[in-house]
């Protein structure tokens, strides 16, 4: 479940020592991107109506399914990049989340299970335009990097 909100600090956070791996493409031109625990989600899951033109980062318990979904409002490489300790992730509509000047928001919590993370464009949610990112399990921190544009940057869930 998604939980309570706290201001964070600049993209490149002090402090924030987290190594991330090489951006792992998922799907070229996503127009959005959903982050959940691929333990309690259907990988074939449809959206609820009406996120289809919304613009913003949205907590989809409220329908079921733990995940989150971030849509920046223009087309973007959905990659993820893979802490080296396995312990968080995050995605970003630039090449790299610490080349972005803005503030990381809590957003809340996600758990995630023995499966995984699941990472898809959900909007064209076929078995091409997703991947079940293996991490750590346990409850993870959502952050989204707000630039100051009104629109979502990146994505992180970190323990």
């Amino acid at each position: 479940m998604i939980s309570g909100k706290r201001e964070g600090s600049l993209g490149s956070e002090p402090g924030d020592h987290a190594k991330w791996g090489p951006p792992i493409l998922i799907c070229a031109g996503a127009t959005a991107c959903a982050v959940g625990d691929a333990d309690s989600i259907d990988v074939n899951f449809e959206l609820p109506d009406g996120f289809h033109s919304r613009v913003g980062t949205f907590d989809l318990t409220d329908f079921g399914m733990e995940m989150i979904l971030f849509t920046p409002g223009e087309n973007f490489d959905l990659c993820v990049e893979v802490s080296e300790a396995d312990d968080g992730l995050r995605v970003c509509v630039e090449s790299d989340a610490d080349d972005i000047r803005g503030r990381w928001k809590r957003i809340g919590e996600l758990v995630i299970g023995l499966e995984g993370c699941l990472v898809t464009d959900p909007f064209r949610n076929r078995p091409a335009n997703r991947a079940v990112i293996e991490i750590n399990t346990g409850i993870y921190n959502v952050d989204v990097l707000e630039d100051g544009s009104g629109r979502p940057r990146a994505i992180r869930l970190k323990r």
